[in-house]
């Protein structure tokens, strides 16, 4: 009892001391943003995500799963002037591996060959630049979608040694650290948000997080994310 009553005692204090604390004053940062409007808002729009952003298609990427991307669907409906993509032509590349019969080859998408699915192609390693046919876009995509991203990706992941779990070959071709380098380490200017960032995008989409849970949820463990959303940010003019 003298327990409970020393606990009710003290919960009126600190009430009375966070009220204190609060004010109605004007905030010290300004409010006073406006945001673009009409074809000014359309004029850049970036996308960020994982594979549900990057067009993710028959357990890999080719052009015409990142075509009918969500992102450039939405580009295509505001009339954005322009929207870049990682494209890559047939047989793109896909996320089956086979050790044993195709050691120094990549993998393309799958297809269903009437009994069950199959790759398409392989692609030798030596040859995947000529599928990557986006590969030297001077500057970033407009979609940074990387199938696979975790939330930590987003900030952290510039190649496939820095991706949340290590070995994600998608950051290469899609952030392009090896390209672009990296300026500014503690800014990691060749991360997708450090990517979007210098491409200034009017608009950005943002849809991260499922892999977080999906990765728990298959692991059985407690450390996924409960954050899976589309986010739109219209940026100050």
């Amino acid at each position: 009892m003298k327990k409970l009553f020393t606990i009710f005692t003290v919960l009126p204090v600190l009430l009375a001391l966070l009220l204190v604390g609060c004010s109605l004053d004007a905030p010290d940062s300004s409010t006073d943003l406006v945001a673009p409007a009409g074809e000014q808002l359309f004029a850049n729009y970036v996308a960020i995500g994982n594979s549900l952003t990057a067009g993710f298609m028959d357990s890999g990427l080719v052009i015409n799963g990142q075509r009918n991307s969500y992102p450039s669907m939405i580009a295509g409906q505001i009339g954005a002037p322009e929207f870049t993509q990682p494209y890559i032509t047939f047989p793109g590349v896909g996320s089956t591996t086979d050790a044993e019969n195709h050691p120094y080859d990549i993998s393309g998408v799958l297809y269903w060959n009437g009994v069950q699915p199959a790759v398409s192609e392989w692609t030798f390693g030596g040859d995947l630049m000529d599928i990557l046919v986006a590969i030297r876009q001077p500057t970033p995509y407009h979609n940074l979608g990387v199938p696979g991203a975790t939330l930590h990706d987003v900030m952290n992941a510039l190649d496939a040694t820095t991706s949340s779990p290590v070995g994600n070959s998608y950051f290469d071709f899609i952030n392009r650290v090896s390209f672009f380098g990296n300026d500014d380490e503690s800014y990691n200017t060749a991360s997708m948000f450090g990517a979007c960032i210098a491409k200034g995008p009017k608009l950005l989409t943002c849809w991260i997080g499922n892999n977080d849970i999906l990765g728990s949820a298959l692991a059985g463990t407690e450390h996924g994310s409960r954050i899976v959303g589309l986010i739109i940010i219209a940026k100050e003019a």
